[in-house]
């Protein structure tokens, strides 16, 4: 019996033991537990990695690690599945993979030179040297460690971090249709002498066109400028209220290339009536001669797309109006009715210049002498009946 106990005792003690083991190899895991970015904002998209930068993610564990992965995949790879169960299914082929240890601080990945790893015993990180737009999105750490049986669990943390990328400028019309290298040209409508619409319209002509900023980190705003007039700039994020009565502006955003959505198109959409009203405009506020005896003037529209301190640009084109000259504002009716007038007075006093002429100049048969001094007396026997 005491060497029943005996055996017990023994026995539980090594699953003590065991246990205490397993326990002790378990809480020896490394695990993650803060990481920085550098430069500090890299994790806002607002306030990406300016390009060329040098960037860096570190993470600090809690136990020494025997490993450290590093995986990204470029925005534009994502969502290339090769049946895999790693990272989202995507292709390893466009992984960019780096494995490293605390020996290789300081050394470059030979999945991309760009890449120093920054490891310490309780440090997983790493440096890039020259940041590009393509480094944007994901990167995901892990850390293990070698036990009897091979490699322990990993402890897993991903990190998102954005970099610069230059936007794209481009304008195209309402069916879509790229318009950057051609000037537009548009008619206003209205035939002023005849109060008439020009033949074959019926009204003001409307003209949309897109300014596309395509792909822009951080995302920008969009103006409107007429002949460069900083001034009176207009467009849904100004305040500018004479603009706003001639210019419609709505922004929104068009393609999306990836599918975190990373990379994307933002436009601003312009649409305006060839109007009096924006002939007025444009004659108040830029003092262009609308109304030219060449019967057609033009402007140059500008879109400025701006990503504030990381970039400016601007787009232009050429708008060429084409009209009916307005011959001093009158009705061709009402300039007939005018010419009528005036000849019918000058014909008016034409005859009365006349008629003072001839009675001056006794051109009139009641001013001759002869029918004065035989008829003048009314006593006189010419004057009287004769008898029939």
């Amino acid at each position: 019996m005491r060497n029943t106990v005996i055996a017990l005792v023994c026995l539980t003690g090594l699953a003590t033991a065991a246990d205490l083991s397993r326990q002790k190899r378990q809480s020896q895991r490394s695990n993650f537990q803060s990481c920085s970015v550098s430069p500090s904002g890299i994790d806002d998209p607002n306030t990406p990695a300016r390009e060329n930068a040098q960037v860096s993610i570190t993470c600090n564990t809690d136990t020494a690690f025997d490993v450290c992965v590093i995986q990204h995949l470029e925005p534009l790879n994502v969502g290339h599945s090769s049946g895999s169960s790693n990272n989202n299914n995507n292709n390893d082929d466009y992984i960019t993979k780096c494995i490293g240890d605390v020996q290789k601080t300081g050394q470059s990945c030979l999945a991309d030179s760009r890449i120093s790893y920054q490891m310490s015993t309780s440090q997983c990180g790493f440096r890039i040297s020259r940041s590009e737009p393509e480094d944007t999105g994901r990167w995901v750490m892990s850390v293990s460690e070698f036990g009897e049986s091979g490699s322990g669990p990993e402890n897993i943390k991903t990190m998102t971090i954005y970099t610069f990328n230059r936007t794209i400028i481009d304008f195209t019309d309402d069916r879509e249709s790229d318009i950057t290298n051609r000037d537009l040209e548009v008619w206003y409508n209205r035939d002023e002498d005849e109060e008439e619409w020009r033949s074959g319209t019926s009204g003001y002509e409307n003209v949309r066109i897109n300014c596309n900023a395509r792909g822009g980190r951080p995302e920008p705003t969009i103006k409107w400028y007429i002949n460069n007039d900083d001034r009176n700039a207009f467009g849904e994020e100004e305040s500018n209220s004479d603009a706003d009565r001639i210019f419609d502006t709505r922004e929104n955003y068009g393609a999306t290339y990836d599918d975190e959505g990373y990379i994307k198109d933002k436009m601003s959409t312009l649409s305006f009536d060839v109007s009096s009203d924006m002939l007025n405009y444009l004659s108040e506020h830029y003092q262009i001669d609308t109304n030219p005896g060449s019967e057609q003037f033009s402007f140059e529209l500008t879109c400025e797309v701006d990503q504030g301190d990381y970039g400016n640009e601007r787009l232009t084109t050429s708008v060429t109006v084409r009209r009916i000259e307005n011959q001093d504002g009158l009705k061709g009716s009402t300039i007939g009715w005018i010419v009528g007038g005036v000849l019918v007075g000058a014909l008016l006093i034409l005859i009365i210049l006349i008629a003072v002429w001839a009675k001056a100049a006794g051109k009139f048969c009641f001013d001759d002498e002869k029918y004065r001094g035989e008829y003048r007396h009314p006593q006189d026997p010419k004057r009287r009946p004769r008898n029939q």
